[in-house]
């Protein structure tokens, strides 16, 4: 591909990133400012109360998939079965069961899990 059709492409793509960023900002923007302040209070304590517990159930997920791909007879070790249950779910966000399925064999397979299993 020519290089000059390459800096359109490239001009395309950045100009089409500033339109929705600036549409998805004012919408923000927007949101932001229909916020009663005054009605809203944090609490740290319940932020990080709430951290935690996702974090605990990401990591019994994790602990789970590790079992039972040990099970399988597939040697992952915690962070690899962490990151096999959870960057998978991320293709929730994308349309279609099928690209959270697509993503954990592909990772299953880059840590040595036989396509079979």
């Amino acid at each position: 591909m020519p290089k000059t059709r390459k800096s359109v492409i490239a001009a395309i793509k950045i100009a089409l990133l500033l339109v929705v960023l600036w549409f998805v900002g004012t919408a923000l923007v927007d949101a932001i400012r229909t916020v009663n302040w005054q009605r809203l209070r944090f609490s740290p304590a319940w932020i990080v109360l709430g951290v935690g517990l996702t974090a605990c159930g990401y990591a019994a997920g994790a602990m789970a998939c590790h079992q039972v791909y040990n099970g399988l007879n597939c040697a992952l070790n915690f962070r690899q079965s962490y990151a096999l249950f959870n960057i998978p779910m991320l293709g929730a966000f994308i349309p279609g069961r099928v690209f959270s399925l697509a993503g954990h064999t592909a990772i299953a397979k880059a840590f040595g899990v036989p396509l079979r299993v």
